[in-house]
């Protein structure tokens, strides 16, 4: 059913360059590790064989960050753990659990769905969280659920519709008393993307480029109604010497209006401008507009063969994916930037800027498209008081799953 969508099916003439597209496709699913099609030309036409080696479906992902509030009195860490399940149930489904804890609690459960044999695919998801503020003294109780429904357009390309309502409780400390908010809002996406990535496990070369246009103009409660425009773009390129390569990610968030003091922008930390605690950098005025750009330069360091531990043959029967994993250690060469701004015709008005630079060592399995990821990032910034540029001290990053 999934090749048939190409104009790969019995009877069809035999194309290679749908061949070559394929391939890519099958592999982008996260279903297997190596694809091969071998055509045998036969008496009564083309014979088309299809031969899969498929991934370990079991991905677990994680972080551990710590977090320190402005105003150095507070400081805790968060261990933050996920688990998804490919092609659940054997139907080419999703099913991700994702959990977070001690100070900062959060439970997602999410799953999606392709329509086959259309191509129409669906997502559902729900989760709460419980979190400090960093930059000023109150929680929040975030609770939410969104429903997706989507379709591929071309080989290459996608679009959907979603739906996102959520209810925000905000607990502020004030002197002897605590000040409650609460918030509810629906937030209406409609979102493209383009995809001319190699692989989306550490991809070498190509490019992918997502954007999303959101509002919650259809319900907000005690809360702006703006409009938003949020932008993902990712190029990866070779680099000067053979094996290695370039990888670069710009991302954009840019606003209709001020959306008021609850849903200021912030940048910082991991995902971000590595370097800076989370949500550094917003907190000299209300930002609602943000550029950051991240760029990595890899290169290989070794690859480890076979580990002697798959030898076990019970554990090969139980787990016939694990048969050939092998390491690959690749270093990183690391440069952060970000901007953030108050009105967006004015980007040099009300602002912040900041950068990082620093190095990471990357850890992959890519029979299982995992990579354990550990970065050393300082940050770069002016300091107000001297009125000069300084680079602090570094901070480190444990990961799994390089963010792009």
């Amino acid at each position: 059913m999934y090749l048939a969508n190409f104009g790969i099916d019995s009877g069809a003439a035999y194309d290679s360059i749908k061949i070559v597209e394929a391939k890519r496709k099958l592999v982008m699913t996260n279903l297997f590790y190596k694809v091969d099609f071998i055509p045998l030309a036969q008496e009564d036409g083309i014979h088309l064989y299809v031969i899969l080696k498929e991934l370990f479906y079991y991905s677990p992902s994680g972080t551990i960050d710590y977090f320190q509030t402005t105003d150095g009195r507070d400081s805790w860490w968060r261990l933050s753990l996920g688990m998804t399940k490919q092609n659940f149930r054997g139907k080419m489904e999703t099913l991700s659990l994702r959990v977070s804890g001690w100070r900062d609690r959060s439970l997602c459960l999410s799953w999606s769905k392709p329509l086959l044999p259309s191509t129409y695919y669906l997502g559902v998801s729900a989760g709460a969280e419980f979190y400090p503020e960093l930059n000023y003294p109150r929680t929040r109780l975030v609770a939410n659920s969104r429903v997706l429904f989507g379709k591929d357009l071309t080989l290459h390309s996608k679009a959907y519709i979603s739906l996102t309502p959520t209810y925000t409780r905000i607990d502020t400390l004030c002197s002897s008393e605590t000040l409650v908010k609460d918030i509810e809002e629906a937030d209406a996406a409609i979102g493209f993307s383009i995809d001319y990535r190699n692989n989306n496990f550490d991809p070498i070369r190509g490019w992918f480029f997502w954007n999303e246009i959101m509002t919650n103009g259809i319900y907000s409660d005690e809360v702006n109604k703006y409009g938003q425009y949020n932008t993902d773009f990712r190029l990866y390129l070779p680099g000067f010497l053979e094996r290695n390569h370039i990888a670069c990610r710009l991302i954009g968030c840019f606003r209709s209006n001020d959306a008021g003091p609850y849903m200021r922008l912030y940048a910082g930390g991991q995902g971000s401008v590595r370097g800076f605690p989370s949500d550094y950098l917003g907190m000299s005025g209300e930002m609602n507009n943000s550029l950051i750009f991240s760029s990595e330069y890899r290169f290989p360091i070794v690859t480890i063969p076979e580990i002697g531990l798959l030898s076990d043959l019970s554990m090969i029967e139980r787990f016939p994916e694990l048969k050939g994993m092998y390491y690959q250690i690749d270093g990183a060469l690391i440069a952060d930037a970000g901007h953030l701004w108050g009105q967006f015709t004015q980007p040099l008005q009300i602002r912040q800027n900041g950068a990082g630079i620093g190095g990471g060592i990357k850890i992959l399995a890519p029979t299982l498209r995992r990579s354990l990821c550990i970065d050393i990032v300082s940050p770069i910034t002016k300091d107000p008081d001297l009125g000069k540029t300084i680079v602090y001290a570094p901070t480190y990053y444990i990961y799994l799953d390089a963010y792009y």
